[in-house]
């Protein structure tokens, strides 16, 4: 197995740099300030998808999609600082380098099966085909640079590249088994062959490849006779889970055929389900997967209120992706994290963008999570080294859904180098080589101008390049590491001499040479940090924090050399944020250990919704907070001086939400979620605010919730007063205190009156009536070639059961709205009907509400729920002794040949349920 060793990219150097007095806190014992050992254990790759070819190019105009207008007019920055490429020698050949320069240790290469059909043009998936989708990885094979690093496959088994996509109208069963038996035979055949490439990732003698999704795989080997169950489902079936290790066992039989010892196979599952039982479910006590993985993160839950900030995408990876499989994965198989750079897919228009607060600055703090996690969970399974940490990212080049880190013109190599910040880059001999010819070339340019110079200032300029010249060769010879160092130390100490006789002599120097001495101790500084691999570690306890937990920063230099750093002690300094009120903390040596308690009431952060397993939109709510770390140390002999950003998200801790059952007038029943996302146990009682009038039956028994334990209580609550009432709900904690969790809105009793099946309608503008449709119900415009269809929905409530007496309250209760590239929605009030017909499609109104307002976003699918008031019309209705209440709801701008729909019901909308329909509550 290949593990390559990292070291610190962007280091700050100084000559001289001192930081004020700090209070110092007592470090733990650590080796001995003159030399720090250190290891690298990480394999660090990305993935690399190969679709940029020559044009006509449906990766950068799709006719389907966006309306075919190129996405690169719309997104200048996103170009790659190689240009818009199609994949060339030349690109792969320096994508490597920059690469494997800034940290990536293997490029992961989504790989497709043929699929000729797909395109009338000849050559399929291979290089100056129809497609393209192989050419990385067939340029990545011959360049002259991939020994800098390895490569791996991905399985992109999505449609049309599953092997269930040759499944064809009218096949019958043993027909498509023995099309899957062929198509798998070849694909196999295929993995096995590059297999071979001495540059193919192995660990262990055994290659690494997984598949895009693991439901889709579970789905192409089955039985073919349980279409009625999920793929979930279909994995706990053991015949069908034993089609699947059959085909499995088949591809490692070729591996060890092939002089292997086997293949490290994995899948991707991109959600571990909300009580890991997708986990459970494909996880099992077979030969079937290795490892679990994903492409790329998936939200756990579609919905509104969902925050959009790449900080929330942190937490969501973080706390929930990763955490559940630690928590839910047996103890046979390993989870290799992906690290998601984002998403920003510019082409779907239709779909959530994560673009809020997300940059370079932003992808390292995830790195650094990630950094944490591997330390905590290495794939032990994986390897008979106990300490592989493998990771993958998402993804070097996937440039039009915006989870990219290739160097762009527009900001070079932010994203990538931030890898390498994180987990090193590696001793290279040809980096240090350039840093080195940096150096020597300054120097001569000093030489060059110091002919006038006195000859005890030219002799001291000779012996530095003598001395730069003996570490060239060194370099070349890879010597001993001693004896490099004690060159080190003397170059560096005829540069201070050089330094300080310009100092004290200047009149023996040209004007401009503490310039020039200045440059060129700034550039050695740099070549120091190459020569070896250094690396500033800080990890964190824990990420998101509560208020008063202990948290500790784990702080180190290291060489990832490996052997002894010649390094003195270093100052460490941690600032925290203002309105902490905490003084910095100082610690010594160059391994030490800082620790602080998060202040209550921390704020002046940046406040985001984090995404919830609990049941709805979430309300979670946290802060992120900026710490600072400051380290300043020196490396034979020359002065170091850098800055880590570090960012803590501090979360209440006990997540909460108050799920309420569609009100049906008299009892308000509710279930009230919580989970514990800190990390001790939380011990304590619920109670509801206390208001005349209203009674309920929430038990006050003490219960405790462990760590991350979800719990449901059931509540019953009546309110014989004329008003809502809004309750505060506390959980009466032993450790915490008083908690507030949410608002519970209490209603009065009512009077719920509901259309019926005959009553609700959508009518379209042909005249077409379609009573009581099991679908939403559309509001707009569905623009078709043979010419636009427009939708309005008319529906009648009997007002029969109403009192005639003045009704103080009545709001009309729809169901659930969503929405895509919406316009503004009224609600307009007709003459009262018993019957609707297609008249009621363009008949006069007598009021019109605003329902829904209309949106300039055409990037999102929102859902809410929409209630408006309508006692002027019930009241109206009544005083003419009407028997119904007749609404219209339309889109009141409708743009020709433009799709523009909004549409209302539940998803589990039946007609026999009179809460899923219109509703009118009065009181």
């Amino acid at each position: 197995m290949k593990i390559t060793t990292k070291g610190l990219a962007g280091l700050t150097i100084a000559t001289a740099m001192v930081l004020a007095p700090l209070p110092t806190l007592a470090a733990p014992p650590s080796p001995d300030s003159a030399g720090v050992s250190g290891g690298n254990d990480y394999l660090i790759g990305a993935y690399y998808f190969s679709g940029w070819y020559e044009e006509p190019n449906r990766h950068f105009s799709n006719p389907l999609i966006n309306g075919g207008r190129d996405w690169r007019l719309d997104a200048p920055e996103r170009e790659p600082a190689y240009g818009w490429y199609d994949d060339s020698q030349s690109v792969m050949d320096q994508q490597i380098v920059d690469a494997s320069s800034n940290g990536l240790d293997y490029f992961v290469f989504d790989w497709f099966p043929d699929r000729p059909n797909l395109d009338d043009r000849e050559g399929g998936m291979g290089q100056g085909g129809s497609y393209g989708l192989h050419n990385g990885l067939d340029l990545f094979r011959t360049s002259p640079e991939k020994s800098a690093m390895q490569f791996s496959l991905i399985w992109a088994n999505h449609a049309p590249f599953d092997i269930s996509s040759l499944k064809t109208p009218g096949m019958t069963q043993s027909q498509f088994e023995a099309v899957r038996a062929a198509e798998w035979d070849t694909m196999t055949d295929a993995w096995v062959e590059l297999f071979a490439d001495p540059q193919y990732l192995k660990v262990d003698n055994k290659p690494v490849i997984s598949t895009f999704d693991v439901q889709s795989l579970q789905v192409d080997f089955s039985t073919g006779t349980r279409t009625n169950l999920n793929p979930h489902q279909l994995a706990g079936v053991p015949e069908e889970r034993a089609v699947l290790a059959d085909a499995v066992h088949l591809l490692r039989q070729k591996a060890k055929d092939a002089g292997f010892d086997d293949v490290v196979f994995g899948a991707g599952l991109t959600q571990p389900g909300v009580d890991g039982e997708y986990v459970g479910a494909h996880d099992q006590d077979d030969e079937v997967y290795d490892f679990f993985s994903s492409y790329n993160w998936a939200p756990l839950k579609w919905t509104d209120q969902r925050d959009l900030s790449y900080h929330n995408m942190i937490r969501s990876h973080h706390d929930y992706v990763w955490d559940y499989y630690a928590d839910n994965l047996d103890d046979g198989t390993d989870y290799i994290p992906v690290i998601s750079a984002g998403w920003d897919n510019i082409l779907r228009t239709d779909r959530e963008r994560w673009v809020q607060q997300h940059t370079p600055l932003e992808f390292g703090s995830m790195l650094r999570e990630a950094k944490s996690y591997l330390d905590g969970h290495p794939q032990q399974n994986l390897s008979g080294d106990p300490n592989l940490k493998m990771a993958v990212i998402a993804s070097w080049n996937e440039l039009f859904e915006g989870h990219s880190i290739v160097p762009t013109k527009a900001e070079g190599d932010a994203w990538v180098s931030k890898v390498g910040e994180v987990f090193g880059t590696g001793l290279d001999a040809a980096r240090q080589r350039a840093r080195l010819d940096d150096v020597v070339g300054l120097t001569q340019a000093l030489r060059d101008s110091a002919t006038t110079a006195a000859p005890a200032s030219r002799v001291q300029i000779a012996a530095l390049l003598a001395q730069l010249r003996l570490l060239e060769k060194s370099i070349e010879r890879d010597a001993a590491r001693p004896n490099r160092d004690a060159q080190v130390r003397l170059i560096s100490a005829t540069l201070r001499a050089i330094e300080g006789d310009v100092e004290k002599h200047p009149s023996r120097w040209p004007a401009d040479a503490a310039a020039r001495v200045a440059e060129i101790y700034g550039s050695w500084g740099a070549t120091v940090a190459e020569l070896y691999g250094v690396r500033v570690d800080i990890a964190v306890s824990d990420y998101s924090v509560v208020e008063g937990q202990e948290v500790s920063l784990e702080l180190a230099i290291r060489s990832e050399g490996g052997g002894t750093l010649p390094a003195a002690a270093a100052d460490w300094a941690v600032e925290f944020p203002e309105s902490w009120q905490l003084a910095p903390l100082g610690v010594e040596r160059l391994t030490a250990q800082a620790s602080f308690s998060v202040p209550p009431g921390a704020t002046g952060g940046t406040d985001y919704v984090l995404d919830s397993l609990l049941p709805t939109p979430s309300t979670l709510r946290g802060s992120l907070q900026d710490l600072e770390v400051q380290v300043q140390y020196s490396i034979a002999d020359v002065d170091f001086a850098t800055t880590v950003p570090v960012q803590v998200t501090v979360i209440p801790p006990v997540d909460a939400k108050i799920v309420a059952v569609p009100f049906a007038g008299e009892e308000n029943r509710a279930a009230v979620w919580m989970q514990n996302i800190s990390d001790a146990p939380i011990s304590g009682s619920l109670s509801l605010e206390q208001a005349d009038g209203v009674s309920h039956d929430l038990s006050n028994a003490t219960f405790t919730l462990q760590p991350r334990e979800r719990k449901r209580v059931d509540v019953t609550i009546v309110n014989t007063l004329n008003a809502p009432q809004q309750l505060d709900l506390q959980f009466d904690t032993q450790e915490r205190g008083v908690l507030l969790l949410e608002t519970l809105t209490v209603q009065p009793r009512q009077q719920i009156v509901s259309t019926s099946a005959s009553l609700d309608a959508s009518i379209r503008s042909t005249g077409v009536v379609e009573l009581a449709s099991p679908d939403r119900i559309q509001v707009g415009n569905a623009a078709a070639a043979g010419g636009d269809i427009e939708y309005r929905v008319v529906f009648s409530i009997p007002l029969e059961s109403v009192e005639r007496d003045q009704v103080s309250t009545a709001r009309l209760n729809l169901a659930q709205f969503q929405y895509i590239r919406p316009g503004q929605v009224v609600i307009e009030h007709l003459a009262p009907t018993a019957a609707i017909t297609s008249a009621a499609y363009a008949a006069p109104s007598s009021g019109s509400k605003i329902l829904a307002p209309g949106t300039p976003a055409t990037n999102t699918t929102t859902t809410t729920i929409q209630e408006i008031d309508v006692t002027d019309w019930v009241n109206a209705e009544l005083a003419a002794d009407a028997t119904h209440l007749t609404v219209r709801v339309r889109m009141t701008e409708i743009t020709a040949g433009v799709s523009s729909i909004r549409a209302y019901r539940p998803t589990e909308y039946t007609p026999s349920d009179p809460l899923d329909g219109a509703l009118l509550r009065i009181w």
